[in-house]
């Protein structure tokens, strides 16, 4: 079941409306902080739980909720598979195939 509210963004004249793409899962992403880093230096910031969706064309998005305001990001195959592997193995499995044994 889905935890965000299902909308449409329009990114780089695309539009993506989660209501019409495929909900994958869950996954977390770590988002840096400008203000902080700047402030107290090096790199600071906080991971976020995000819902993963893909379009019938093979376009990525993920979703966000940091207080009131949910933020859409597109993202290529190269991240939806790096933030997949890490957040739900077996749903990567599903989608791109079985990884190698060790």
């Amino acid at each position: 079941m889905k935890g965000i509210t299902m909308s449409v963004f329009v990114i780089k004249n695309k539009k993506y409306d989660t209501e019409k793409m495929d909900y994958i899962g869950k996954v977390q992403k770590w988002y840096k902080n400008e203000l902080a880093s700047k402030v107290f230096g090096g790199e600071r910031g906080s991971t976020y739980y995000c819902e993963m969706y893909r379009s019938k064309k093979g376009n990525y998005l993920i979703t966000r909720q940091d207080d009131f305001t949910l933020y859409g990001e597109a993202i290529t195959e190269t991240e939806a598979k790096s933030l997949l592997i890490k957040s739900d193995l077996s749903k990567y499995e599903e989608l791109f195939g079985e990884v190698e044994e060790a």
